[in-house]
C-alpha cells in the first residue's frame, strides 16, 4: 500500500509531483507484476476500477481507501 509520508505531502500541498503517486502505474507485490490504482476521492462512497477485463463489473475490483481518509488504492496482478 501507499507510503504514508505520501499522503502527507500531498495534504500539505508540498506535492509537486503527484502524478508519481495518484493514477495508474505498473508496480511489484508480493513477487507478482500488476498495476496500483490510486486516487483522490474524499467524498466517494466507492471507487472502482472496471474494463473489459471485469466485464465492467464494478463490484469486482473495488478500492480500498487509505489512512487518509480521502485517497482509494488498489493493486491488480
Amino acid at each position: 500500500m501507499a507510503k504514508q509520508g505520501q499522503a502527507d505531502r500531498f495534504h500539505q500541498g508540498t506535492m509537486t509531483d503527484g502524478w508519481r503517486w495518484f493514477g495508474a502505474h505498473p508496480a511489484k507485490k508480493r513477487g507478482r507484476d500488476g498495476w496500483t490504482f490510486r486516487v483522490w476521492a474524499p467524498h466517494a462512497e466507492a471507487v472502482s476500477v472496471v474494463g473489459d477485463f471485469n466485464d465492467w463489473n464494478p463490484a469486482s475490483h473495488v478500492m480500498e481507501r487509505l489512512s487518509d481518509g480521502e485517497s482509494v488504492e488498489l493493486f491488480i496482478p
